[in-house]
């Protein structure tokens, strides 16, 4: 008698049904390292307003932080986010980064930065919706 090598509708159904729950486990962990290395990219480029306010502090005497705003003391100018590049905000010593409009899943996504003292050693608390995202 011939023999018939192959798998049942059944064991395709079990191998699928396997697959897919890896999937649901393994998607949502690697779209959580994809948004922590992007937030790390995004707080990278407020790097410079972070420099440009503290050394508005340190070297002009800044006392008050709603002197603290882009386009002033040295501290580059206010950008919104587009297709191509991130915002970037500077409000009374707060900096806002915000992820481009490029219809990802981080579309929208914020980091701040806020002083927490106008003297040296500077510390600067994080927030913005990475937070409440688990990317920062």
């Amino acid at each position: 008698m011939k023999e018939i090598y192959g798998m049942t509708f059944l064991e395709l159904l079990i191998v699928a049904a396997c697959i897919s729950l890896l999937m649901s486990v393994v998607v949502p962990a690697y779209q959580a390292s994809l948004g922590t290395d992007r937030i790390d990219n995004l707080a990278l480029s407020a790097d410079t307003r972070v420099k440009a306010i503290e050394r508005a502090i340190a070297r002009q005497g800044v006392d008050e932080f709603d002197r603290l705003n882009g386009g002033s003391l040295g501290i580059p100018v206010n950008s919104p986010a587009t297709s191509t590049l991130h915002g970037a905000q500077v409000t009374n010593g707060e900096i806002v980064m915000t992820w481009k409009n490029d219809a990802s899943f981080m579309q929208g996504v914020t980091y701040t930065l806020r002083p927490q003292k106008l003297s040296t050693p500077f510390k600067w608390e994080v927030g913005g919706s990475c937070v409440i995202r688990g990317f920062c």
